[in-house]
């Protein structure tokens, strides 16, 4: 595994870690979203160093990520391990917030293609 597929597999499990410690929260079931609570991404949040945030952003989003997380989405074993993650309602939830993510869903869409 290369330098940058450490990384993103690092950035990843960081993120899963930090929201493995969150509590889901309770959303009003009939309350429609705002435009600026669609555009918040409650889970890159939440690493309060806002130089991170943007480099775990430019990561993600440069063509080398998109091929590496392309090239680990096709491993049976890591797609396997993600079901196994996904069956967790809680990690499910958070997994959806962090694909949903602008700054991040642009890479995530390629690499589910």
């Amino acid at each position: 595994m290369n330098g940058l597929s450490k990384f993103l597999l690092l950035g990843l499990i960081m993120i899963l870690i930090t929201a493995c410690g969150m509590q889901p929260q309770q959303k009003p079931q009939n309350q429609p979203k705002t435009a600026d609570q669609l555009q918040q991404s409650p889970i890159l949040d939440k690493i309060q160093d806002p130089e991170m945030q943007k480099r775990m952003i430019a990561v993600m989003n440069k063509p080398e990520a998109r091929a590496s997380m392309v090239k680990m989405m096709s491993d049976p074993e890591l797609r396997q391990t993600m079901k196994d993650v996904l069956a967790d309602p809680a990690m499910k939830q958070t997994v959806q917030e962090i694909v949903r993510d602008p700054r991040i869903k642009p890479t995530v869409q390629e690499a589910l293609k």
